[in-house]
C-alpha cells in the first residue's frame, strides 16, 4: 500500500516538476539574454570611445536626458540634455587633440542593469594619462545615468582652451544657487 501511494504521488507531481523545470530554464535563459544585451552595449561603448571615436555614435548610446554624476567634483544627478552631453564630449573625440582610451575592465550587473568600465585616458596633446572609471545605468537599451570617478575636475576643464567652448554654459551647483 505504501508503495502504491508513493507512485501515485510521484505521478501527480510530474506536471508540477515539469512546470518548475520550464520556469528554471526560462529564468536562466532570460538572465543570459539580459547579460548578453548588457555585454553588447558595453562592447559597443568601449569600441566607440577607443576605436571609432565618433561623437555621433557615442551620443546615440544615450537617452535624450541623462543623469550625470561625478562625486569627485560634486555633481550628483545633474540632468544633462543630449546636445549638452555631445558638446561636453566633442573635444574628447577630436582626432588631433582628443583622448585615446585603454579600457582594462568591463563588467555588467544584470540586477542593477549597470555596466562598469575602468581604464586609462591618454591626452593626445600632452601625453598625460588619467585613470577613468564609469558606471552606466541602462534603460531600454540606452544609457540613462552615468557616474564617473575621475581624478580631474570638470570645473578645471572649463579653463582649458579645448573645453572652453563646450563648457561655456556649465555652472557648478554651488554657483547655481547664488
Amino acid at each position: 500500500m505504501i508503495d502504491v501511494v508513493s507512485k501515485t504521488r510521484s505521478r501527480n507531481n510530474a506536471p508540477l516538476k515539469a512546470l518548475l523545470l520550464v520556469f528554471v530554464l526560462f529564468v536562466g535563459c532570460s538572465r543570459k539574454a539580459e547579460t548578453d544585451s548588457l555585454e553588447r552595449i558595453a562592447d559597443k561603448f568601449v569600441h566607440i570611445i577607443s576605436v571609432e571615436k565618433d561623437i555621433n555614435a557615442f551620443a546615440a548610446l544615450y537617452k535624450d536626458t541623462v543623469l550625470y554624476s561625478d562625486p569627485v567634483w560634486g555633481a550628483i544627478n545633474e540632468k544633462v540634455e543630449l546636445d549638452t552631453l555631445k558638446a561636453w564630449f566633442a573635444p574628447v573625440f577630436d582626432p588631433e587633440t582628443g583622448w585615446d582610451f585603454q579600457i582594462e575592465t568591463k563588467a555588467v550587473d544584470i540586477h542593477q542593469n549597470v555596466i562598469a568600465i575602468k581604464g586609462v585616458s591618454i591626452d593626445k596633446s600632452t601625453g598625460e594619462q588619467r585613470l577613468i572609471s564609469s558606471w552606466l545605468k541602462i534603460e531600454n537599451g540606452k544609457i540613462a545615468e552615468q557616474t564617473d570617478l575621475t581624478p580631474w575636475s570638470l570645473e578645471s576643464l572649463i579653463y582649458s582652451p579645448r573645453f572652453e567652448e563646450a563648457l561655456k554654459n556649465y555652472k557648478p551647483d554651488s554657483t547655481k544657487m547664488k
